[in-house]
């Protein structure tokens, strides 16, 4: 098989279900950079702040603090989740789709992929045969 038979390969299978792609936190917060509009922090924060606002308007110093947890609270368990979703998803679509991109995307530290006891790391991992692998164990 081909290289791009072979990430075309893992793609399915990242769709099917029976592979997932993970991000180290280092390569996490590289790939979340301003100028993308999956990780963009200003649809998240502008909202908070208004809600802050008004509850320190009408609820005073105990109302704004309380707003503050909220947003904090909120960011951790629920916002971050939600750019990790965009992020993965970008990364799938866009790098694993374009196999000169992949093989760039490649040699940095921190993408894992997974698929039941088999994992593969970047850089050193053999992405290949992993996709072969996946390949064999694929349902005809």
């Amino acid at each position: 098989m081909t290289d791009a038979e072979l990430l075309s390969q893992i793609v399915a299978a990242l769709g099917q279900g029976r592979a997932d792609i993970a991000f180290s936190s280092g390569l996490d917060s590289h790939m979340d950079f301003p100028g993308n509009s999956e990780t963009d922090k200003g649809q998240f924060i502008l909202p908070s702040l208004v809600v802050v606002g008004v509850a320190w308007w009408f609820g005073g110093w105990a109302g704004f603090g309380a707003a503050i947890l909220l947003a904090a609270g909120l960011y951790y368990v629920w916002w971050r989740k939600v750019v990790r979703t965009r992020m993965r998803r970008r990364f799938v679509d866009k790098a694993m789709t374009d196999l000169k991109l992949w093989r760039k995307s490649w040699g940095f530290a921190g993408i894992s992929l997974k698929a039941g006891e088999s994992e593969c790391l970047s850089p050193k991992g053999d992405w290949r045969a992993f996709a072969a692998a996946l390949k064999q164990s694929s349902p005809s």
